[in-house]
């Protein structure tokens, strides 16, 4: 064995020994008898409360750090919720999350010095978790502050980011991706030509926070991949909901833009206005 394999087993060893302790000590808090008041864990496909019991349902989010053998792409389960839950678990939910920050820093700080995901992958081995998701496993769970008024969890379907280029700099990023037909398209247009590049975010919830009302109302918008959590006696006010999308078609461009679908990228496209 290699002395990077021999470093990156070691720090790696480390952070998930750190991660799997503060995980059961969570685990552990979570079980004791008033530990969660309530909660609610919602469908992410349906959008539907679960049923069951709410220390179950956070227990389940928190423990689902492996790879699933039905997920496609390094896919991740995801556990919209919120629950209702004691300084004790607050506390061990604060450490967990410390772990998994300390765990997301070793891995990435590997991955800059050189180490490969066959590496990395012989190092989850060695230390005991084989299957390990290393997105699941350092995602985190967010403990919201005060009492908000409303959280309102959504699955954002039809999302996409949007890049501004020069006409030059389109080209050279078509040019890197082989899509020599589209780039020898745009260099007929003027230099000084604006495009757009539009590429599809994947599917994801994320949950509306809101504390307070009317014009003094602050709002905040979360990803809600894990379940978010309440101090003790700080349960929303007026609601918990899961909002489901309307299933729209994408709008229509103006009238007069151009567009180039992208073959390398399922629903990418550049908009010349």
């Amino acid at each position: 064995m290699n002395s990077l394999a021999v470093d990156v087993g070691s720090q790696v060893s480390t952070a998930i020994e750190m991660l799997t302790d503060a995980l059961s000590n969570a685990r552990r808090v979570i079980l004791k008898p008033g530990a969660v008041a309530q909660g609610v864990l919602y469908s992410p496909e349906l959008g539907t409360a679960l049923d069951g019991y709410p220390a179950e349902h956070l227990l389940a989010a928190i423990s689902d750090i492996d790879c699933q053998e039905s997920a496609a792409n390094g896919e991740v389960w995801r556990y919209p919720g919120v629950f209702e839950v004691s300084q004790d678990v607050l506390q061990a939910f604060t450490a967990l999350n410390k772990a998994k920050a300390t765990f997301e820093a070793t891995v990435k700080a590997l991955e800059a010095s050189g180490a490969t995901p066959h590496i990395l992958r012989g190092a989850y081995r060695a230390s005991g978790m084989p299957r390990l998701h290393p997105l699941q496993a350092w995602r985190r769970i967010v403990l919201l502050d005060g009492q908000p008024a409303s959280i309102g969890f959504t699955l954002a379907k039809r999302s996409e980011g949007t890049e501004r280029l020069t006409r030059d700099e389109a080209v050279e990023k078509l040019l890197d991706k082989k899509a020599f037909d589209i780039a020898d398209q745009l260099r007929t247009l003027d230099a000084s030509t604006v495009i757009s590049w539009h590429t599809p975010v994947s599917p994801h919830i994320r949950a509306n926070v809101v504390w307070g009302e009317g014009a003094g109302a602050l709002r905040k918008m979360c990803h809600a991949s894990l379940p978010f959590l309440v101090a003790p006696g700080m349960w929303p006010t007026k609601r918990v909901r899961f909002n489901l999308p309307r299933d729209h078609e994408r709008r229509s461009d103006s009238k007069g833009d151009l567009l180039f679908y992208l073959p390398f990228r399922e629903g990418a496209y550049l908009k010349v206005a």
